[in-house]
């Protein structure tokens, strides 16, 4: 379809996202060679500054912190209750559309137990024995 959208308009058409259909590698085979790939990351701490002006760096601090630098999340005045479910749902959607569906994983909460390990501990030395453990 998109590919038909390309001939028959003269239009630039942006495909954005991830999900376990459409990762990097695959989409040559869908759009047949023409496309371009940006990669977008979240905001940096002098990303979220720029974002906010006049504001107080130690507060803009914690609320890097605490928030991250999801853009979504500055775009819009958005309660404290509202930014953690956000950042869960993206968590959730990376986790199950991108890994376990492109992994065929079965064992969700498996997955997600390792994932929360790992995040925990990605200051410290561990080995796989530690994981399994």
């Amino acid at each position: 379809m998109v590919n038909s959208c390309m001939v028959d308009f003269d239009a630039d058409i942006y495909i954005t996202g991830s999900n376990a259909n459409l990762l990097s590698s695959e989409l040559v085979t869908y759009l047949g060679g023409r496309y371009v790939e940006f990669h977008i990351f979240p905001f940096s701490f002098k990303e979220v500054l720029d974002s906010m002006p006049g504001a107080d760096i130690n507060q803009a601090f914690q609320l890097y912190l605490t928030k991250g630098g999801m853009p979504f999340l500055y775009h819009v005045p958005i309660d404290e209750r509202s930014a953690m479910q956000y950042l869960n749902d993206v968590h959730d959607s990376i986790i199950l559309k991108d890994i376990a569906a492109k992994n065929k994983v079965r064992d969700i909460a498996l997955l997600k137990r390792v994932i929360l390990y790992l995040m925990v501990n990605v200051g410290n030395t561990f080995s796989s024995g530690n994981i399994s453990k």
